[in-house]
């Protein structure tokens, strides 16, 4: 009678009731990503069979990646000619985007347009599976399925679709997944995460910087002292400034350390990527500028907002319609409402 009522479970003494249930939201969160990678790969497919697809930036990438699959430079020569670069230009000279490369072996599958469409829908639907994991460590696993349904549903991913196709297809994943790493305490596979997406877009290492400052500027916990501080305020006469500054360093809280780290190499991959990389492969580093009110490049344009703030205050709303972008970008922020998890 005794080994009747045994309950069978893992090994670390959880019955196998409790396991199958934990198992229940692995299963939700998997049927949730794929239907959403479906619903995205068949709306951009059937837009594609309606000739509702754009001949220009869709015909970019799809001759990019195709070149790759060939293994070739990504020459898009429709990008070369309309732009006047030629017709053997090379899309890293246009926005340096290397990750494309990874779509290129889908290409020996079905070589066509309609494998980069499919790749977005499940780039844009695999960024669920970090913001499931994210919210459901702050919020549990009912609040974390409603933010997952709602980024699926979400005003800008219905844009992406809707613009066929773009190398910003894998920012949502990586991003999401950098943060939700770094939230979980595993910094190395955040940092590598952060580099992937560097890869992405000349840009990104700007919303690593951002990422870098929320690091810099959110509550922490005050640091325990170092050993042997107290010497080492004592002796600091007698040691050298770069001893001293490291000895600085150490004693910062490790988010804060990461945050300057995160800045720093942002804000210079940025630079190396917009003002080196680029035109190392033949393209024109001032091509997308879109600040010429106030300044003909970046550093004269900091000099200005800093002479004339009003100036650039008004830049935001010129167009009109980024005032409309940003309220559906950050309305729903605020209206949203969080809480902290119980301890």
């Amino acid at each position: 009678m005794a080994e009747a009522v045994i309950v069978e479970g893992p090994a670390d003494g959880a019955p196998a009731g409790r396991e199958r249930r934990s198992r229940r939201p692995d299963a939700a969160l998997a049927a949730l990503v794929a239907a959403a990678a479906v619903l995205n790969a068949a709306y951009s497919l059937m837009r594609l069979r309606a000739f509702r697809a754009s001949t220009y930036d869709l015909v970019i990438f799809d001759q990019a990646v195709r070149s790759y699959s060939r293994f070739d430079a990504p020459v898009a020569m429709v990008k070369g000619v309309h732009n006047g670069f030629g017709p053997d230009f090379a899309i890293l000279g246009d926005h340096f985007s290397p990750l494309l490369a990874v779509i290129a072996p889908f290409y020996r599958l079905h070589d066509g347009p309609g494998t980069l469409l499919v790749a977005q829908g499940v780039l844009l639907a695999l960024a669920i599976v970090p913001i499931w994991r994210y919210t459901s460590r702050r919020l549990g696993d009912r609040a974390a399925f409603c933010a997952s349904a709602a980024y699926a549903l979400s005003w800008p991913v219905a844009e992406a679709l809707a613009f066929d196709f773009h190398e910003v297809a894998f920012v949502p994943l990586l991003s999401a997944l950098m943060v939700e790493r770094y939230d979980a305490g595993r910094r190395g596979q955040a940092a590598v995460a952060a580099f992937v997406l560097l890869l992405a877009k000349e840009d990104m290492g700007l919303l690593l910087a951002g990422f870098g400052l929320y690091l810099l500027v959110r509550r922490q916990q005050e640091p325990a002292p170092v050993p042997g501080d107290g010497a080492t305020r004592a002796d600091a006469g007698r040691t050298s400034r770069l001893r001293g500054l490291l000895q600085w360093v150490r004693r910062l809280p490790e988010d804060r350390r990461a945050g300057a780290a995160y800045i720093l190499v942002g804000l210079v991959a940025t630079w190396v990527c917009s003002r080196l990389l680029i035109a190392a492969f033949g393209g024109d580093n001032d091509y997308y500028w879109a600040y010429g009110s106030l300044g003909p490049d970046l550093p004269r344009a900091a000099v200005h907002v800093l002479t004339h703030p009003w100036d650039a205050v008004a830049a935001l709303g010129t167009p009109p319609r980024k005032l409309g972008t940003l309220a559906l970008l950050v309305l729903p922020c605020c209206c949203s409402r969080s809480r902290r998890r119980s301890r």
